[in-house]
């Protein structure tokens, strides 16, 4: 994106390489793009520039005002949202009021741990004395212009007085970075023009179902009547109750967006929608007990050897060593013999994208 040739309103290209920089070697035609700007902004999600439990908003930071890195994150949030990637859904109703201009209303959510904390300490104390104490042993105070307090009355007023600062005006040059960011290809100025829709795609998080899997997906079936037909009516039986079980069971490793990545690439439905509908074709040419997806055309080929399955194959993120090449070993024996309790037979261990994962297969 640095490039001085870069146009953001190509058609961006993505390739996955391994530390050699050795590149998978297929053509990008969508299912990596979408991808990388998952994983681009799950990283923005949680670096430095933001703050927040849940909900962000802007952390000053000084390396990365130094180094334009706001500007470069707004940059990638408006990329992410023309050429289809996954919307944001994590900026706090502070941010996105700035972002509009509009008056903000800060909260204790909206600034960082240790100042919010030391914050509900002092929100908190009923005595002047040990408001006094609180002002005096930190300098959160002293920074937003609040150095002592006279009376007990004014602790309502120096509470709010702190969120503003901390939550407002000390945040004013990353703001200005990244709305310049945001201004690719004249997306800001869209979001101040129509600001109740990009709310939306800026802050509320759609929560996956089973019903939106189902809708979303279209099956291929084959002709009715024919036993080829017979199993892939038994198959998508199945793989709709592993759909309702990920949903209701919260104690499942794998969740819906997991699903929707494995077959799509992003984590959630993209604000501008997938370029095809996505679809779930059967693997009959193929004794493949695994499926197979293919993020580009958004097909997920599902085996239909099994002939009682409890739950389709699926992608088991992998644990990393810190610093490390190889996974924990330790962790690898440990979660074989939890699985093997739940009659997980096929383990295979392979490397994509960087990280281990195991592909697992169960039946009953």
């Amino acid at each position: 994106m640095r490039r001085t040739g870069f146009d953001p309103f190509s058609k961006i290209s993505v390739k996955f390489s391994d530390a050699e920089g050795t590149s998978e070697g297929a053509v990008d035609e969508g299912g990596p793009c979408r991808e990388m700007f998952r994983l681009s902004l799950n990283w923005l999600k949680d670096s430095g520039m933001f703050c927040g439990a849940h909900k962000k908003n802007l952390n000053l930071c000084g390396n990365a005002l130094h180094k334009n890195m706001y500007f470069e994150a707004g940059r990638l949030i408006a990329l992410s949202l023309i050429h289809g990637g996954p919307g944001l859904i994590f900026f706090s109703e502070t941010l996105f009021s700035l972002l509009c201009d509009q008056i903000a209303v800060p909260t204790l959510d909206d600034i960082d741990r240790d100042v919010r904390e030391t914050t509900m300490q002092f929100q908190n104390a009923n005595e002047l004395e040990e408001l006094r104490t609180i002002i005096g042993n930190s300098d959160v105070f002293s920074l937003s212009g609040f150095p002592i307090i006279v009376q007990a009355e004014e602790q309502e007023k120096i509470v709010q007085g702190t969120l503003r600062f901390f939550a407002v005006d000390r945040i004013r040059e990353p703001l200005r970075q990244l709305i310049a960011g945001l201004n690719t290809c004249g997306l800001y100025d869209k979001l101040v023009q129509y600001p109740s829709i990009f709310k939306d795609i800026f802050c509320s998080e759609i929560t996956l179902s089973s019903k939106v899997i189902e809708e979303l997906f279209l099956i291929v079936y084959t002709e009715p009547g024919t036993n080829t037909r017979s199993k892939e009516n038994r198959v998508i039986s199945y793989f709709r109750d592993y759909v309702l079980d990920l949903e209701c069971d919260p104690t499942n490793i794998v969740t819906l967006p997991d699903l929707l990545v494995f077959a799509t690439g992003s984590d959630c439905l993209p604000p501008l929608g997938f370029p095809l509908r996505p679809e779930i074709m059967f693997l009959h040419e193929k004794n493949s007990r695994f499926p197979i997806a293919n993020t580009c055309s958004l097909q997920l080929k599902l085996p239909v050897v099994h002939t009682r399955t409890s739950k389709p194959i699926w992608i088991l993120p992998w644990v990393m060593l810190k610093n490390s090449g190889s996974p924990n070993k330790y962790l690898f024996y440990f979660t074989l013999i939890l699985l093997n309790l739940d009659n997980i037979i096929f383990v295979l261990l392979k490397f994509m994208y960087k990280e281990y994962s195991i592909l697992l297969y169960s039946y009953r």
